[in-house]
């Protein structure tokens, strides 16, 4: 009977799959993984969700070759009798790929081997895809035992490298070695090394930004599939409004004349000197900037620029007689610049 094990740590959950001997996907898997995922985002303790395989060189191998010969067993059967065939569209399978993609957090599928079929939709649901080193393939193979993918393998496959090259890979059953998937685009990263270590690594880099950013990048970089440009910007603009609005409430203040709560945190730990000189300058209250002395002391000095606001000035279009607003670069500006009246200068 195969199993989902899942370890949380400093932030970070590990879904681990393991069904020995060769590490096909099951249905009661399915279910196991459902129930995990749902616990896992609704738990403020985990920032990031890391998918992997429990067997040596084996990710998930295929969904089990078993269920879909009962699954085809039980469809000839219905056909016998005059019966419609069963709608496949919400199978728990595709239910759990959807949730996955679906997730607010970020997830990462760490490859340690073989991934194929079921595996590959997975992966392909998945936010990042690593792929460590082995002897193993990875693809959309089902059509070299007689069945195409059934739970988003077509969709999701286009959506990461295009239709063309999706319909000849599917058509094809073409499977890559973990160099090639990575050359060809079907993962994010070659791993020459421990493959859930990297994962891990990266899943470390989510751990300081704020989760309701994260989640409003996944929903508008996802929904953007098939919308124009101008629908696509508009729902980011709403998202990023929502974003500094709900990361200020939270925080009870205005951090940062106009910035949110969250961008205040960014800022102080990514150009920790203009932070300082921005808070004394404009003389911010302790509500408003709160930050310890132990934490000032471990802050990283450095070089940092920061931009004046942009200059406008209005113009008559040579088209029409309508005014037009066109923008000045502004020059950057050094360590060694204040702040007067809220901007900042030589």
């Amino acid at each position: 009977m195969g199993t989902v094990d899942c370890k949380i740590t400093d932030g970070i959950a590990t879904v681990t799959f393991t069904n020995p001997p060769k590490g096909f996907f099951t249905s009661d898997m399915v279910a196991q993984t459902a129930v995990i995922l749902n616990e896992l985002e609704n738990s403020d303790d985990v920032r990031v969700i890391v998918f992997t395989g429990g067997l040596p060189d084996v990710f998930i191998r295929h969904f089990s070759v078993e269920e879909i010969i009962e699954m085809t067993a039980g469809l000839q059967a219905r056909r016998a009798k005059g019966l419609a065939d069963p709608r496949f569209a919400r199978t728990p399978l595709r239910m759990l790929w959807e949730n996955i993609d679906n997730s607010r957090k970020p997830t990462i599928a760490a490859i340690n081997g073989f991934c194929g079929g079921g595996g590959c939709e997975l992966a392909l649901a998945c936010d990042i895809r690593l792929a460590g080193r082995g002897n193993y393939t990875i693809g959309q193979m089902e059509i070299l035992v007689g069945i195409l993918p059934g739970a988003g393998g077509t969709t999701r496959l286009a959506r990461v490298i295009g239709p063309g090259k999706a319909l000849e890979w599917v058509l094809r059953g073409r499977t890559f070695t973990p160099e090639e998937a990575a050359a060809q685009g079907l993962v994010h990263h070659y791993i020459d090394g421990d493959v859930l270590a990297a994962a891990h690594d990266m899943a470390r880099e989510f751990l300081d930004k704020p989760a309701s950013a994260l989640a409003a990048i996944k929903q508008v970089i996802r929904s953007s599939w098939g919308k124009t440009t101008a629908d696509g910007v508009d729902e980011e603009g709403d998202l990023f409004a929502n974003v500094h609005k709900a990361q200020a409430f939270a925080h009870g203040c205005n951090c940062i004349g106009s910035m949110g709560a969250g961008i205040a945190v960014g800022f102080r730990e990514r150009y920790p000197e203009m932070y300082l000189q921005y808070k004394a300058k404009c003389k911010a209250t302790p509500r408003e900037f709160n930050l310890g002395a132990a934490e000032s002391a471990t802050l990283n000095t450095g070089q940092y620029h920061w931009r004046q606001p942009m200059r406008m000035k209005s113009t008559t279009s040579p088209v029409d007689s309508r005014s037009t607003r066109l923008p000045r670069a502004p020059p950057r500006m050094s360590p060694s610049a204040t702040c007067r009246n809220n901007v900042w200068v030589r």
